[in-house]
Parts: structure tokens; sequence; C-alpha cells
């Protein structure tokens, strides 16, 4: 399977989403809040990096922001799917 280019995102928001296939992934707090992801608390300038290790997963993931507003950027890879015939 071939990997996708990177798609990246910025959030400014407290949201959710569910990726399928995720290869590598990194968020990164570009803003003055503090951002909580994963039980885990980035502040300004952190980020978070799942490695790829050949492996894809599908994340179900939860981002949210101290007074819900804030801005990170997600960053990843996912598989792409290929037709055979």
């Amino acid at each position: 399977m071939n990997k996708s280019k990177w798609n990246t995102q910025k959030i400014y928001s407290n949201t959710s989403f569910f990726l399928k296939g995720v290869t590598s992934l990194t968020l990164y707090n570009s803003g003055e809040s503090k951002v909580y992801f994963r039980e885990r608390t980035l502040e300004k300038g952190d980020y978070y990096l799942l490695e790829g290790d050949g492996t894809a997963s599908d994340i179900d993931l939860e981002i949210s922001f101290e007074n819900g507003r804030g801005e990170a950027i997600l960053d990843y890879r996912a598989l792409q799917k290929c037709r055979t015939e």
C-alpha cells in the first residue's frame, strides 16, 4: 500500500477525529492555550509525535484546549487505498 502525502490541519477549538490507516502523526501546540491530548498536556511549543514503525492504525482522538479555544497543528500520513485489477 502507498502512503498519502502529509495531511495538515490547523485546529482552533475542541474537536475529535477518527483517522483510518495512520502511519505517523504529529500534534504541535502553536498557540498560547494548553492543549490536552491522550492524557497529555502540551504547553506552547510542545509537540506529540507518533512515529511510524511500518504499521498502520485507526486512531480515534480527541483534542481539547484550555478555555475551549487555542491553536494546534495536526500532521499525519495514512495509507492510500490502491485499485487492484
